[in-house]
């Protein structure tokens, strides 16, 4: 499996880092977001898991 990326943020300019990353091979490892009507919700193929506060620390300092 190649790289994935945990996205912070699920607007309008995640959608353009998310085509960006997806053009050079970056796969979408979850997106997470504080607005509790996003959670759940689809993103260009990769779904909004939940709150930042949901990201679990073990992947804090190992994301790009």
């Amino acid at each position: 499996m190649g790289k994935r990326v945990i996205l912070i943020g699920g607007g309008g300019h995640a959608k353009v880092l998310m085509s960006t990353l997806m053009e050079v091979g970056i796969g979408i490892g979850g997106i997470y977001d504080d607005d509790p009507q996003k959670h759940g919700k689809d993103l260009l193929g990769s779904r909004i898991i939940g709150p930042i506060s949901m990201i679990d620390s073990s992947f804090r300092g190992d994301a790009v």
